[in-house]
C-alpha cells in the first residue's frame, strides 16, 4: 500500500524516507548501546511509535557484525518472550529489501516534462534560440517574440541543451535568409541547427541529471548581448534561485571588448578571449583548472552579474539546482530584480468538491513582467484528503524523534555555551558579558565541510590573526571564516573585540558576525560574505574603477557615513573603530558598503569622550594626529579616518604615497592647496566624472576636508556629516588638515631626538601595513 501513495504524492514519499532513516539510525544506536537505550526514558515513546517491527528491526540491523551479535543478547534479555535470539523469517528480509527500495524510490522525483517560458520584456523584438545538447529535441529551436509577448516550450525530464535570445535579425527578400546581429546561429533560417553556441549571454540546462536534480547557469563566459535571468518555479529541492545577468552591461562594456554598430551604438559585448584570443584569457594551455583566474576584464561581468558563469573556471556561486520545477527565461528583466533568491515552493491544493488543483502563482520582481502562460505547479501531481491522512501519522512520528533530537542538541549549546564564557572570561564591559551567550555557536564540522576541510582555493586572506577563508553551508548560504592561529595573541584580543562588542549591532552597513566556533584547539569567527571583496580592490584599479561611477561612490560615501554614526551614537554601546580604511569596507552583491575588522575597536561610556592608549595600533595614512602622537583617541579620531577615505573614493588615490610633480604634499595637503584655489574639481578621478553632479562633488570634499582639521575640536561629528551630506547642514570653511605633508607623518614616527612632536611611547607604535587585515 506505501508504494502507490509514495508514487503520487512527493511530499509523503519523502517524509516517509525521513521516517525510516531516522528509525535505522535509532536502532543502530542501540545495537551499539543496549543498556543506554533500554534505560532510556524515551524508550517508551519509541515503542510507541513503531510497535509492530520494532523486535525484527532491532535484530536485522544487530546482525552487521559478531561485536553486534552479543549486544543482541542483551537487548533481548530484557524481554522474556525473546529471550533466545532466533533468525528471522524470510518475509522480514524481503520487508527490509521494500523499505531500502522505497527510501531510494521516495527522493527520486518521477518522471514528467518540463516547461520553460520564454518571456521578452524588451522594448524591441528578441528571437530565442534553442540549442539542444542531446538527440531529445523540443518542438521548436527558434522563434520571434515581440515586446511584451510569452511563449511556453516543453522539453523532456532529461532535456540538456542551451538557450539565448537572438536581436536586431532580419530576413532578405529575395533570398530568404534570416540573419541577426548578435546571438546568430548561423542556420540562415528562423529555427537553428547544429553549430554550437553564439558568443552571447546563454542559459544552460541539464534536467534530472544527478538524484533527480535539475542543472541550470546563466553564461557570459563566450559574451553578453543582452540581460537575461532564469527563475524556477515549483521545484522540490535543491537551490532553486532566481539567476542571471539583469544590467545592461553594453552601455559599461569596456571599448576593448565592444561590438559596436552604426553610429558608436554597442550591441554587445566579447568575452576577453574573443577579443585577444589568448591562452590565459581562454583557460586553455597551461592556464587551465586553479591556473585560470579571474581577471579585470571577467570581473567587470561577475561584479555586474555575481550569480552568472564570467570564465571557464569559475566556481563561485555559478551552477545551480532545483528538482522538478518549471523555468522562466526572462529577456530585458527589471535592472532592480532580485538575484540570488530562493523562489517559493509551491504547492498544489486540491478541491474537494471540483477535484481540480487551484494554481498559486509567486509575485514577480517587477511589475513589468508578464506571466500568461506558465504553470505554477511545477513537476508535481494532485492529492487528495484521503492521502494526507495517511501522511498524518508518519507526521507525528517525525515530530516526536525530533524532540527527542532537539533535546539533544540544546545540550550541547549548553556546553558550547561555558566554552565561549570560558575565553571571554575577563572582559571589561559587564554589561555586554550577560548578552553575549546568544551569539549562534557552529560546530567544527559543519565549518570544515562548508570550507572544504579549509582548502587553499577557498582561501580570501591572511592576517595577524589567522587566515580568513570563504565557505558554503548546505543550505546554500556564503560564509566568510576567520581562523585564528594558534600561535596569535593579537588573533585572541581581535576575537575577544569582535564577539564583545559587535555581536549584538545590528546595521545595514556593517558587516554581520553570524556566530562562532569554539572547538578542540580551534577558534573561529563566522561572517555574512562580502562577493565584491574590498573598496580599495575598485577605487585603485584602473580598469574596475571604472565600474565606480560618481553615484555609486557617492552611495558609498553616504553608506560609510551612516554605518559610522550609528557606531558613534545610535548603538546600545558607543564604539570607537580605531582602523577605519578603504581595505576595512566591504562591498556587497550591490556594491553597497559594510565596515568590518573590529579587532582594534573600542567601547566608551555614556560620558566619556576620550580615552589614551600607550600601545597605538592602526594604519598610517588614516591615523589622526592626536592619536599618533600622543595616543589619544576619541570619535574625533573616526571622523579623521572618514575624511581621508572620502578623498581617497573622490581622487582614486591613495593618501598614503601619493605624488604629484608640482608639490611634495600628500592628498590631504594637495586637496587642501586645490580647495584654496578654487580648484576642487581637479581632485576627481576620471571614471566619477561621469554622471556627476559638480555641487554634491564639491560639497563633498569640503565635507572631508572639514572631517581631517587637525584640531579634534574642528572636526564635525558623525551626525553633523550625515546632515550635510543630505544637503541639509551648513557648510564652514576648513582649516589646515593634519598631516599636511609626507614629511610631517614621517616625523610623527621618528625618534625622540629628530621631532618636535611630543612622544608618548615610541616601543610601544603598532602600525598595519596598506595591504587587508
Amino acid at each position: 500500500m506505501f508504494l502507490p501513495f509514495a508514487q503520487s504524492f512527493t511530499a509523503g514519499r519523502i517524509a516517509l524516507a525521513l521516517l525510516i532513516l531516522l528509525t535505522s539510525l535509532l536502532f543502530r544506536y542501540s545495537c551499539a548501546h543496549p543498556s543506554a537505550f533500554l534505560s532510556s526514558r524515551y524508550l517508551p515513546l519509541y515503542i510507541v511509535q513503531f510497535p509492530y517491527p520494532i523486535v525484527f528491526l532491532v535484530r536485522l540491523q544487530c546482525m552487521e557484525s559478531s561485536k553486534t551479535m552479543r549486544n543482541v543478547s542483551k537487548v533481548f534479555a530484557h524481554d522474556p518472550s525473546h529471550s533466545s535470539y532466533t533468525m528471522p523469517p524470510p518475509q522480514i528480509f524481503i520487508f527490509m529489501f521494500y523499505l531500502k527500495f522505497l527510501l531510494i524510490y521516495s527522493v527520486t522525483p518521477l518522471g514528467y516534462s518540463a516547461k520553460l517560458t520564454f518571456s521578452n520584456n524588451c522594448t524591441d523584438h528578441v528571437w530565442p534560440g534553442i540549442l539542444p545538447g542531446s538527440s531529445i529535441k523540443p518542438s521548436t529551436t527558434g522563434f520571434s517574440l515581440r515586446p511584451g509577448e510569452d511563449k511556453v516550450i516543453s522539453v523532456e525530464t532529461n532535456w540538456t541543451g542551451k538557450v539565448w535570445g537572438r536581436t536586431l535579425c532580419t530576413q532578405n527578400s529575395t533570398t530568404g535568409n534570416f540573419n541577426c546581429v548578435t546571438g546568430d546561429c548561423r542556420s540562415n533560417n528562423l529555427e537553428c541547427s547544429v553549430y554550437g553556441e553564439p558568443p552571447v549571454t546563454l542559459g544552460e540546462f541539464a534536467l534530472n541529471a544527478t538524484n533527480g536534480l535539475d542543472y541550470y547557469d546563466v553564461s557570459l563566459v563566450d559574451g553578453y548581448n543582452l540581460p537575461m535571468t532564469i527563475t524556477p518555479h515549483g521545484g522540490s529541492r535543491g537551490r532553486c534561485v532566481n539567476i542571471g545577468c539583469a544590467s545592461d552591461l553594453n552601455s559599461q562594456c569596456p571599448p576593448d571588448l565592444a561590438i559596436p554598430r552604426g553610429q558608436g551604438d554597442v550591441v554587445g559585448c566579447k568575452s576577453a578571449c574573443s577579443a585577444y584570443v589568448e591562452d590565459k584569457y581562454c583557460c586553455v594551455g597551461n592556464w587551465t583548472g586553479d591556473a585560470c583566474q579571474r581577471n579585470s576584464y571577467t570581473a567587470f561581468f561577475k561584479i555586474a552579474c555575481p550569480t552568472a558563469y564570467s570564465y571557464a573556471y569559475d566556481k563561485r556561486n555559478t551552477t545551480f539546482t532545483c528538482a522538478g520545477a518549471d523555468y522562466l527565461i526572462l529577456f530585458c528583466p527589471s535592472p532592480t530584480t532580485g538575484l540570488g533568491q530562493v523562489q517559493q515552493h509551491i504547492s498544489p491544493t486540491s478541491s474537494p468538491k471540483s477535484g481540480n488543483d487551484s494554481q498559486v502563482i509567486p509575485p514577480l520582481n517587477s511589475p513589468n513582467q508578464t506571466l500568461t502562460n506558465f504553470s505554477s505547479k511545477g513537476r508535481t501531481i494532485g492529492v487528495d484528503a484521503k492521502k494526507v491522512r495517511i501522511i498524518s501519522p508518519l507526521a507525528a512520528g517525525l515530530v516526536f524523534l525530533c524532540l527527542g533530537v532537539s533535546f539533544c542538541i540544546c545540550k550541547k549549546k549548553q556546553k558550547k555555551a561555558k566554552k565561549l564564557s570560558s575565553l571571554l572570561k575577563g572582559s571589561s564591559h559587564v554589561k555586554v558579558q550577560k548578552e553575549y551567550l546568544d551569539l549562534p555557536l557552529f560546530d567544527l564540522r559543519t565549518i570544515s565541510f562548508a570550507t572544504n576541510n579549509f582548502a587553499s582555493t577557498n582561501k580570501l586572506g591572511k592576517g595577524g590573526f589567522g587566515t580568513v577563508y570563504k565557505g558554503i553551508l548546505k543550505d546554500g548560504q556564503e560564509i566568510a571564516v576567520k581562523r585564528l592561529s594558534q600561535t596569535s595573541r593579537q588573533g585572541l584580543n581581535e576575537f575577544k573585540n569582535e564577539v564583545t562588542y559587535i555581536a549584538k549591532l545590528q546595521h545595514r552597513n556593517l558587516v554581520k558576525l553570524l556566530g562562532c566556533c569554539i572547538e578542540t584547539d580551534e577558534i573561529m569567527l563566522i561572517y555574512e560574505f562580502m562577493p565584491n571583496k574590498s573598496l580599495d580592490y575598485f577605487i585603485f584599479d584602473a580598469t574596475l574603477s571604472r565600474i565606480l561611477d560618481w553615484p555609486k561612490r557617492y552611495n558609498i560615501i553616504n553608506g560609510i557615513a551612516r554605518g559610522l554614526q550609528y557606531l558613534h551614537q545610535d548603538s546600545r554601546l558607543r564604539i570607537i573603530h580605531r582602523d577605519l580604511k578603504v581595505d576595512n569596507v566591504l562591498l556587497d552583491q550591490d556594491m553597497n558598503p559594510k565596515i568590518s575588522d573590529f579587532g582594534l575597536a573600542r567601547c566608551f561610556g555614556e560620558d566619556q569622550t576620550e580615552a589614551n592608549t600607550k600601545k597605538v595600533m592602526g594604519t598610517h595614512g588614516y591615523m589622526s594626529p592626536e592619536y599618533q602622537v600622543d595616543g589619544i583617541y576619541s570619535v574625533k579620531s573616526d571622523v579623521f579616518s572618514f575624511g581621508v577615505m572620502v578623498l581617497e573614493i573622490v581622487s582614486g588615490q591613495r593618501n598614503r604615497g601619493f605624488t604629484h610633480p608640482d608639490h611634495q604634499l600628500n592628498l590631504l595637503g594637495h586637496a587642501w592647496r586645490l580647495h584654496q584655489e578654487g580648484r576642487s574639481l581637479e581632485l576627481i578621478a576620471e571614471p566619477a566624472k561621469v554622471s556627476c553632479s559638480q555641487s554634491e562633488i564639491l560639497k563633498t570634499i569640503q565635507v572631508a576636508l572639514l572631517c581631517v582639521q587637525r584640531s579634534p575640536e574642528d572636526r564635525p561629528s558623525m551626525s553633523s556629516v550625515v546632515l550635510m551630506m543630505s544637503g541639509e547642514g551648513s557648510l564652514a570653511q576648513p582649516k589646515q588638515p593634519g598631516f599636511f605633508t609626507e614629511r610631517e607623518l614621517v616625523e610623527a614616527n621618528v625618534p625622540p631626538s629628530q621631532s618636535n612632536f611630543r612622544p608618548f611611547s615610541l616601543n610601544a607604535l603598532s602600525l598595519s601595513s596598506l595591504d587587508p587585515r
